[in-house]
């Protein structure tokens, strides 16, 4: 068989924690021309495993979830960076985030961290509907394996070169936000659109300690998990550039509704030093949430 285009990439590049200038020339060429690249940021297999060992304890059926997050189910936790410093520092990896600032040549800033224990097999879609700016496609998501994963543990799914294509929010589908369904609805309208474009996609099947970045216009989603049995530890972190304007399509009903940001921050070296700040940060990553929910129908 014949490489992935993942492979082809990178066959050139030393996939290493520091880049050289002429590496970093070659991973904005691929991130412009097929919308994500695939780093090796060399975390310590240390932090890895203490990603893994924080959550361990709310994963998996019948098991309690914790209090201060904004959304926990069996399967993920959002912003775990409140319970978890290893969370927080996945988030902060200095790495992914100069390689961030290089790509989208602005300041890039986390806002939200998700870990996940097994495949979602969530629908093909673009983070732009759910998280879009001015100026577009000041957005990446970032997708870090806990553990190597394989095609059978539902990896991510990919169509390269997709985010070329015009911003496609519930209006170029003409859908109307709010309307019964029409987040299925956009999600049909995306597979048409791959369909007519012939789109191929890529799985992201990566060692343990690697990331993917991917652009806010790009086509992904979750693959089916063939396995039942098996995990796909991960997490995604999302980054904004800093200094812009923030906006969410599935909640601007009658005009466009501006968000700020809940920047990642480090809670974890004094967390009581201002305790009323931080349930204010969740309780707005918490209405945000609901928000989300009751406009798309899918959780994210």
């Amino acid at each position: 068989m014949g490489r992935s285009i993942l492979e082809t990439f990178f066959a050139k590049v030393n996939m290493q924690a520091v880049y050289t200038d002429a590496e970093i020339q070659e991973i904005k060429e691929n991130f412009l021309e097929y919308g994500f690249v695939k780093i090796s940021p060399a975390l310590a297999d240390q932090l890895l495993q203490g990603v893994k060992r924080d959550l361990a304890p709310f994963f998996g059926d019948k098991k309690a979830q914790p209090r201060v997050v904004p959304y926990a189910d069996h399967n993920r936790v959002q912003d775990a960076w409140h319970i978890s410093k290893n969370v927080y520092e996945v988030a902060m990896n200095h790495t992914i985030i100069k390689v961030l600032n290089e790509l989208i040549g602005m300041e890039m800033a986390p806002f939200q961290t998700l870990n996940f224990y097994k495949g979602t097999g969530q629908g093909i879609h673009a983070d732009s509907i759910h998280f879009n700016s001015k100026p577009f496609a000041a957005m990446c998501g970032v997708w870090v394996a806990l553990e190597d994963v394989a095609v059978d543990q539902g990896p991510l799914e990919y169509y390269p070169g997709s985010h070329k294509r015009e911003e496609m929010n519930l209006d170029f589908f003409d859908i109307k936000v709010g309307e019964e369904d029409s987040y299925s609805r956009y999600i049909q309208g995306i597979s048409k659109v791959i369909e007519k474009e012939g789109y191929q996609k890529e799985f992201g099947i990566l060692k343990k300690g690697e990331a993917i970045i991917w652009s806010a216009n790009l086509l992904h989603g979750g693959s089916p998990l063939l396995d039942p049995t098996k995990t796909r530890q991960s997490q995604v972190t999302h980054y904004y550039a800093r200094g812009i304007k923030y906006w969410r399509p599935l909640q601007s009903v009658s005009a466009t509704r501006y968000f700020k940001p809940n920047w990642v921050v480090d809670v974890h070296e004094k967390p009581t030093k201002n305790p009323i700040k931080r349930a204010v940060m969740i309780l707005r990553a918490s209405f945000e949430r609901v928000q989300d929910k009751i406009q798309s129908r899918v959780s994210r």
